[in-house]
């Protein structure tokens, strides 16, 4: 077990609770959207984020939940760009898949990213005192290879997300194009301009913090810090990813009309006139 100082010490509670606040309203506001929906897609990587705010004395044991909290919430959000990117390029075939082995696909890039996670748990495991946090599985160079692959998922989550968004920019501007032939297109045009701004800052958000979490762990690892430096720092790069969870319900209440009336019914409030708005599903189920 390090010695830390009073400094790092403090350092480190101050980060800690701050973080903690963050993962409270996370928690809060993921169960309120996890209440409101019904896809699936939607609600696992929400119900996977709570098992990430868990913490055990009995680090090894314990910490089996939140890790695969973390596999599970990481590949669904990769999942869930996948399954918009399709939609939106090719709806046609979207509608002929069968959903038994769509679904199949899904299921065992999640299985195969929790059992990754798994052998490097297994691999640079060992018997010592450990100050229980997510990265405590993974002591040495596994904390390494663990935000790696984190980074890897994220950015081709991004590179997919970047994709259906380009296609939905593509498809406003068709639209515009022929805003004068057919008066309902301009408003077509306009849906499509808001589902690409919704798509743009849910993702910047989400991504921001898995991104950046694990990227500045990485980078953590690469300077010449004590280890008391090291343990004070890393629980800094724990608040954006904790950030990005708090504020993720405000921003599908102020983006989505759907999770706007939704969560108003949850919370038994009355619904607010707002003016239709279109989404992917909307447009799959028109095509």
């Amino acid at each position: 077990m390090i010695e830390i100082d009073r400094f790092h010490w403090n350092l480190a509670r101050a980060f800690f609770s701050l973080s903690a606040v963050c993962a409270t309203i996370g928690v809060i506001g993921n169960f309120l959207i996890f209440m409101a929906t019904c896809g699936t897609l939607i609600q696992l990587p929400l119900l996977f984020d709570v098992y990430l705010e868990m913490d055990s004395e009995v680090c090894d044991a314990i910490m089996f939940l939140p890790e695969m909290g973390i596999a599970i919430g990481g590949t669904c959000i990769l999942c869930i760009g996948l399954d918009r990117m399709i939609s939106v390029k090719f709806p046609a075939r979207y509608k002929i898949f069968d959903k038994r082995f769509y679904y199949l696909f899904f299921a065992s890039l999640m299985a195969a990213y929790c059992c990754y996670l798994c052998f490097i748990m297994t691999l640079f495991r060992q018997q010592k005192l450990v100050v229980c946090e997510v990265v405590s599985p993974y002591p040495n160079d596994g904390v390494v290879w663990f935000n790696y692959f984190n980074v890897s998922v994220n950015l081709a989550s991004f590179i997919v997300y970047s994709i259906t968004f380009k296609e939905l920019r593509t498809q406003a501007c068709s639209f515009c194009c022929l805003c004068y032939e057919i008066p309902q297109k301009n408003t077509d045009a306009l849906m499509m301009k808001r589902i690409g701004k919704s798509l743009f800052i849910i993702v910047a958000v989400d991504f921001g913090g898995w991104v950046l979490t694990p990227g500045t762990i990485i980078f953590l690892h690469q300077l010449n810090l004590t280890n008391e430096q090291l343990f004070a720092w890393t629980y800094l790069c724990t608040i954006f990813i904790n950030v990005s969870l708090a504020i993720k319900s405000f921003i599908y209440y102020r983006t989505s009309s759907d999770y706007r009336c939704a969560l108003r019914s949850l919370l038994g409030l009355s619904p607010l006139s707002t003016s239709y708005v279109m989404t992917t599903t909307t447009m799959e189920t028109a095509q």
